[in-house]
C-alpha cells in the first residue's frame, strides 16, 4: 500500500480542517488502498507550526517554505493566506507535488494564467477548493480550466 506524504501550509482555521479531515478519514473508508502521512507543516509563527505538529503528528514543523518543500512531500495543502497561494502553488508544481489549494488559487487573472501555464508541464492535478464561493475572486472563473490542465 503507497503512503502519501502530505504537507499543509497554514496551520489556521482551514490548515486545521484539512489536517483534522486526513486524521478522521480511517473514521470513515476502512479499507483504503492508499495511506496518507501527516509530514510537514509550515506556518507563522514558527510556534504555530509546532503547536500543529504536536497536536496532530506532523514529523516536520517549519516556517521555511523550502525546508518545507524539501521534506519528501507528495501532496500539498495551501490553507495559507490568500496572498501567498500563488507562490506556495506554483512552487509545488515545479517540484512536481499534487496541490490541494483553498480558494483563491490565484489573486487576479494574470497569476491564474501563470498556473495554468505551469500546470501545462508536469501535468498534475489542482484542486481549488471553490466550493459554495464561485464568483469571489476575481481569478475564480478559470478554475475549471485549471483543472482540466
Amino acid at each position: 500500500m503507497k503512503t502519501y506524504q502530505v504537507g499543509v501550509v497554514g496551520s489556521g482555521f482551514m490548515g486545521k480542517a484539512h489536517t483534522y479531515a486526513y486524521t478522521t478519514i480511517p473514521y470513515f473508508y476502512h479499507e483504503m488502498p492508499i495511506a496518507a502521512n501527516l509530514r510537514s507543516i509550515c506556518s507563522l509563527p514558527l510556534a504555530e507550526a509546532g503547536k500543529a505538529a504536536a497536536d496532530y503528528g506532523y514529523k516536520l514543523a517549519t516556517d521555511n517554505l523550502d525546508e518545507f518543500f524539501d521534506s519528501d512531500l507528495d501532496i500539498v495543502h495551501v490553507c495559507s493566506p490568500n496572498d501567498t497561494h500563488r507562490e506556495v502553488v506554483l512552487e509545488a508544481i515545479r517540484r512536481g507535488i499534487h496541490v490541494y489549494c483553498e480558494k483563491p488559487v490565484a489573486p487576479d487573472y494574470e497569476s491564474a494564467k501563470e498556473i495554468q501555464a505551469a500546470l501545462s508541464g508536469p501535468g498534475l492535478p489542482l484542486a481549488p477548493a471553490l466550493a459554495g464561493m464561485a464568483g469571489r475572486a476575481p481569478a475564480q472563473h478559470l478554475h475549471l480550466p485549471l483543472r482540466r490542465a
